[in-house]
């Protein structure tokens, strides 16, 4: 599952990373806690690279004809049937992207107390979640809206002490492999060493928080003590 997560880094830094990256915009607004229908960035597949663009967070199929708001959620979609699904078949098969981040939220308790969870990758490099887009054309307006999905995965044993999915993380190596050819085996859990958490402040739970301490460990919760998983 991934309900919430953050886009933090600078274009110098994902430059860094890849040469892939095709040019485009030349610096970013850090946002703190993106949730599903809001825009963000993803890597789309352009020549013989990838493009960052714009992208609603939440797919809209090329064949919708209802308004937007009686969209069923599709901000995440199951990797084992996605593409069987006819809502995700089309995107499956034919528009594969990337979504990088910098960490996810995910929260644990009952509801009305639930406590939110950040993680990130341990070496702190973003991470590349393996995504699904489309472009949807309004019938009387002619607008394009770019949308995206974010595939998950069975939990690997370190995310199953918090939820029982978590999103497919691509190494470096596999991003281009899972754009051109959107290969199952691509789709498994993440290594057990990959990712840390720490607990942070309760007010993230609204959507609505964008403080710049969203991420900031919480000390009156500390962590599960999970940075690493149990023996």
């Amino acid at each position: 599952m991934c309900g919430r997560f953050t886009q933090l880094w600078t274009w110098a830094e994902l430059q860094g990373y890849f040469s892939m990256f095709m040019p485009g915009a030349s610096n970013f607004e850090p946002e703190y806690n993106i949730a599903p229908t809001r825009e963000i960035w993803a890597l789309m597949p352009e020549n013989d690279g990838l493009k960052l663009t714009r992208a609603r967070w939440g797919l809209v199929p090329a064949w919708w004809k209802k308004p937007f708001k009686d969209l069923p959620s599709a901000f995440n979609a199951r990797s084992e049937s996605a593409a069987e699904r006819p809502f995700f078949r089309s995107a499956f098969k034919q528009r594969r992207c990337i979504i990088p981040v910098s960490g996810f939220y995910e929260w644990t308790g009952k509801k009305g107390e639930r406590k939110p969870h950040y993680f990130t990758r341990q070496d702190g490099k973003p991470l590349f979640l393996a995504g699904l887009y489309e472009d949807h054309t309004d019938a009387e307006t002619g607008e394009i809206t770019t949308s995206t999905v974010i595939l998950t995965c069975a939990a690997n044993r370190f995310m199953s002490h918090f939820h029982d999915r978590m999103p497919v993380i691509l190494e470096p190596d596999d991003m281009q492999a899972w754009v051109e050819t959107g290969s199952e085996a691509l789709l498994s859990p993440a290594d057990e060493d990959v990712l840390q958490e720490w607990a942070v402040d309760p007010k993230v739970n609204s959507s609505r928080y964008q403080g710049s301490d969203a991420t900031d460990p919480w000390e009156e919760m500390p962590t599960l003590g999970l940075a690493q998983p149990k023996g």
